[in-house]
């Protein structure tokens, strides 16, 4: 029975370790990441229809975009028709993710998420574009910060655009969620926390063996006496 339960327990420890490199090759195992703006005095754009837009360049810090978040004041703009356009392109002007949000759709006032789930370059400068179309009136309003106070780090040193023109010191109210995959140490502290499950999966056959081997060797010793 000792035998059996040490075969199993290093058997275990062999496949634990199989599973985590393959998994740490493959970058199996991740985890979020939010990069979100700070806390500032909150300005707002009054419109962006009628072909007026807001851009806002930004410098991924991680490869893998998993979302986005704009903050929008939809309280006040008709809701019948109408929609907001939301695009990314890279350096190139190759667009990287391009979609629609019906206005009536919009909360009336808080974070509207957006779902790219694409790869990004971190060595490279993307533009988030915002538009407004089809709609009867203003449409919703943007919030926007100092960037001075409250940008996130993808916004340092890129300033906002509006209506084709930059506006000094100014980022949008923005969240960037990332996946990252883990770093290489923490596989290691996985694999010890696996060998303990190991061991209590194992570690009583082992016991008990030992514990019924020294009974049986007293009982032995005693009967020779």
């Amino acid at each position: 029975m000792k035998k059996i339960g040490q075969v199993g327990m290093l058997l275990y420890g062999i496949v634990a370790a199989i599973v985590l490199v393959l998994l740490c090759i493959n970058q199996k195992i991740v985890r979020t990441v939010q990069s979100v703006s700070g806390v500032a005095y909150e300005q707002k754009i009054d419109s962006i229809a009628f072909g007026y837009q807001v851009k806002q360049p930004f410098l991924p810090q991680y490869e893998k975009l998993d979302q986005f978040r704009i903050y929008v004041d939809a309280s006040a703009c008709s809701r019948d028709a109408g929609s907001l356009q939301v695009t990314i392109a890279d350096e190139d002007g190759r667009v990287v993710f391009d979609t629609d949000l019906a206005i009536q759709e919009l909360p009336q006032y808080g974070w509207v998420e957006f779902d790219p789930d694409i790869t990004v370059s971190t060595n490279q400068t993307y533009m988030l574009v915002l538009e407004s179309v089809g709609c009867s009136d203003f449409g919703p309003k943007i919030s926007f910060f100092d960037a001075r106070l409250a940008a996130t780090q993808e916004q340092k040193g890129l300033n906002l655009e509006y209506a084709g023109m930059e506006v000094v010191n100014s980022a949008l109210r923005i969240a960037f969620i990332y996946t990252v995959p883990i770093a290489a140490y923490e596989y290691i502290i996985y694999y010890i926390f696996a060998l303990v499950v190991g061991f209590f999966l194992f570690g009583d056959t082992i016991i008990n063996a030992h514990h019924t081997q020294s009974v049986v060797s007293r009982a032995s010793a005693a009967s020779r006496s």
